[in-house]
């Protein structure tokens, strides 16, 4: 939903659209790196002050119609990858955990006051297990730091908020490339990721077969899910739900 290259008459006939559908719920990117472009405080700010106007338009869409909305908070700017530099035009460089944190509580706190009761969970990144949106190398331990950080902001921001760890692409694990979701789930338990996250999210595309097709394929959704969940039970988080936040099959 948050494309830049959509007019307001295109997202307003999109949210039409899913309501005449019956959809009640949306998924929406809050992305850092397009909000705020210059470091706050810093002399950049001035000439690139945050703009929340997309966003803001598009949750206005969803509270008028009684959308609840699923926020992804992701996309570094230039000032806020971990190495202290960050990269222009790289929205998926791994963040700085603390300043990507800061980010988080004031758009939690933003939303509360100005959008009550319609975000009311948000997905900690998208995909972080695949190289082009966790850049340059993929790390579920740098990424557990991360998750730890903007969890405790968005709880002291809104403390009823569900906050959705993993966001996992359906992937096999190649070099630093991509990391299977069981390995990344699993080295994010080893690393303290328990107690960080109300609900773990996976992305069980397959444009070969069914989601629900049983077969002994290693990079089987189906199959990756129930490793996923046993790796959750053998860590206590009987309680935790998997949701399923993106998925769909090719329609060429």
């Amino acid at each position: 939903m948050y494309d830049p290259n959509l007019t307001e008459e295109q997202i307003v006939k999109r949210f039409d659209d899913m309501q005449a559908l019956g959809v009640d719920t949306v998924r929406v990117l809050v992305p850092w790196g397009a909000i705020q472009q210059a470091e706050p405080g810093s002399p950049l700010e001035a000439l690139f002050p945050p703009d929340w106007s997309r966003i803001d338009f598009i949750l206005s869409q969803a509270q008028v119609r009684d959308m609840a909305v699923l926020g992804v908070l992701n996309s570094t700017p230039y000032w806020g990858g971990a190495d202290g530099s960050g990269c222009l035009g790289c929205p998926g460089v791994a963040p700085d955990p603390t300043k990507f944190a800061a980010f988080a509580g004031e758009a939690v706190t933003r939303f509360n006051d100005l959008y009550p009761g319609v975000v009311s969970a948000y997905e900690v990144w998208n995909e972080p297990n695949y190289y082009r949106s966790w850049f340059p190398v993929v790390d579920p331990v740098a990424y557990t730091e991360v998750l730890k950080a903007a969890y405790t902001a968005i709880k002291a921001a809104d403390p009823d908020a569900t906050v959705v760890a993993g966001v996992l692409a359906a992937v096999v694990s190649a070099g630093g490339f991509t990391v299977d979701p069981v390995t990344f789930v699993q080295t994010m338990y080893a690393n303290g990721a328990k107690g960080y996250f109300d609900a773990l999210s996976y992305h069980p595309y397959n444009y070969d077969r069914p989601f629900g097709e049983q077969n002994p394929n290693f990079i089987s959704p189906l199959r990756t899910l129930l490793q996923l969940r046993l790796t959750m039970l053998d860590n206590g988080d009987d309680l935790v739900k998997i949701w399923a936040t993106e998925y769909g099959l090719p329609t060429s």
